[in-house]
C-alpha cells in the first residue's frame, strides 16, 4: 500500500508541476537537476484490526529543491501549489485526502510532511466446504 500512495503522490506532483520538475523517490540524487522534489515514506503505521480490517496512517516527507536566485520566494509559491495538489490524490482508483504541513525551510530546501489515512480490508481467500452432508426425507403428502 505504501508504494501505491507514493505513486499517487508522484502522479499528483507530475500533474501539477509537469516535466520541468524532477521527481525522485530513491536516495541516489547525484545527477539531480533543480528544481526537484524528493518524496519518501518516513513513518508507516499499519496495525492489525478486527476482522482483517486495518487503518493505515502513512506519513510522507516531500522535499523541494529550488532553482532560482530567490529560493524563499520560489519555495512559498511551490508550497501553495503543493498543498493544493497533495490535498486529494488517487490511490488505486480511489480518492484519498491528506493533510500537508510545511515543517522546515533550511539551506534553501523545503521539507513538508503529508499524511494519508486509509482503511484496508484483507482480501479473503476462497473458502470452500470440503464436505457437505445432507439428511432429509420426502413426505408423500398423505395423512396417515
Amino acid at each position: 500500500m505504501i508504494n501505491e500512495v507514493l505513486k499517487g503522490i508522484t502522479d499528483a506532483l507530475y500533474a501539477a508541476f509537469g516535466d520541468n520538475y524532477e521527481i525522485h523517490t530513491e536516495a541516489s540524487m547525484q545527477d539531480m537537476e533543480e528544481p526537484a522534489f524528493f518524496v519518501r515514506c518516513i513513518n508507516p503505521d499499519v496495525p492489525r484490526g478486527l476482522a482483517g480490517r486495518r487503518k493505515a496512517t502513512l506519513l510522507f516527507i516531500v522535499q523541494y529543491f529550488p532553482e532560482s536566485d530567490e529560493p524563499k520566494k520560489e519555495i512559498n509559491t511551490v508550497y501553495e501549489r503543493l498543498s493544493e495538489c497533495l490535498d486529494l490524490i488517487e490511490v488505486e482508483g480511489k480518492m484519498v485526502r491528506g493533510t500537508i504541513e510545511c515543517k522546515d525551510i533550511s539551506d534553501d530546501v523545503m521539507s513538508a510532511t503529508t499524511e494519508y489515512t486509509l482503511f484496508l480490508g484483507q482480501s479473503q481467500k476462497d473458502a470452500y466446504m470440503e464436505e457437505c452432508e445432507v439428511k432429509g426425507e420426502v413426505n408423500s403428502g398423505r395423512s396417515s
